[in-house]
């Protein structure tokens, strides 16, 4: 073999080694890829079956809540309804102050407790909540809160997201928490709530100039605060909670648009 066949062969032997290698770095490429497209495939399918199971159930809490509010209608109101009316009976035919100051306080606490059980029943059965949109609820809440005369809430709103039941209802309930955890702990006078809505999704921020708390300490790690990053999450989103004793307390919620169209 001359000098010519053996650099020819050599030069053909590394081209086909560089060929080989290279057919090796592009398997291992395409391998790596289509590892991680399969990884995000079963991310997505993962969230999508979390938020399918969440929209099945809120639409049984929905319909439990509805079938407690008519129970409580139909039958637990109209019985101390009832009850209140023979009390009274009896409270008219006492002679003795003796009876009829306590028959008179019986008269009371039934009252209440009937008027507590009518509004719970309409809470419960209250379908406007379903239609209404989450900027039309979160007013609502605040015009609540304002009527209290302890705390000014004021709401500011940046486009009109359109929102899944699910999605809503999770929000929703975000937002009641933390109001009404201002109002009962934080003693603050002012509650501020941001809406903005844009094309990548929703951007939630309530924050109130309350007494604040340490979020490392045991005592403030309740049900409450775990069940409002649970919602976020839920919905794959961004949960995030600052909080410092004497400033108050914010919350930032942030979820893709994607998982804000979810319907029952």
């Amino acid at each position: 073999m001359g000098k010519t066949e053996i650099i020819l062969f050599l030069v053909l032997a590394n081209a086909v080694f560089l060929v080989l290698i290279a057919g090796v770095f592009m398997f291992v490429f395409k391998y790596r890829k289509r590892k991680i497209e399969h990884g995000e495939e079963l991310k997505t399918k993962e969230e999508q079956h979390q938020l399918q199971l969440m929209n099945t159930q809120l639409s049984v809490q929905q319909q439990t809540m509805q079938y407690i509010g008519r129970e409580i209608h139909d039958s637990v109101a109209q019985k101390l309804t009832l009850a209140s009316i023979y009390t009274g009976q009896m409270h008219n035919r006492a002679t003795e102050p003796e009876m009829s100051k306590p028959l008179e306080n019986i008269i009371n606490i039934i009252n209440d407790s009937l008027a507590e059980l009518r509004q719970l029943s309409h809470s419960l059965t209250d379908v406007r909540k379903q239609h209404a949109s989450f900027a039309e609820l979160i007013a609502n809440e605040c015009e609540v809160v304002n009527n209290t005369g302890k705390c000014s809430a004021t709401l500011h709103i940046l486009g009109n997201p359109e929102m899944g039941i699910a999605a809503k209802s999770s929000l929703f309930r975000i937002v009641q928490e933390f109001m009404q955890n201002s109002l009962k702990y934080s003693e603050c006078s002012d509650l501020k709530i941001n809406l903005e809505y844009e094309n990548d999704g929703l951007k939630l921020l309530l924050e109130d100039n309350g007494r604040g708390f340490n979020l490392n300490e045991r005592k403030h790690k309740g049900i409450g605060l775990d069940n409002m990053r649970r919602r976020a999450l839920a919905l794959n989103g961004q949960f995030e909670m600052e909080s410092q004793p004497g400033v108050g307390t914010k919350l930032k919620v942030a979820v893709p648009k994607e998982n804000l169209l979810s319907e029952t």
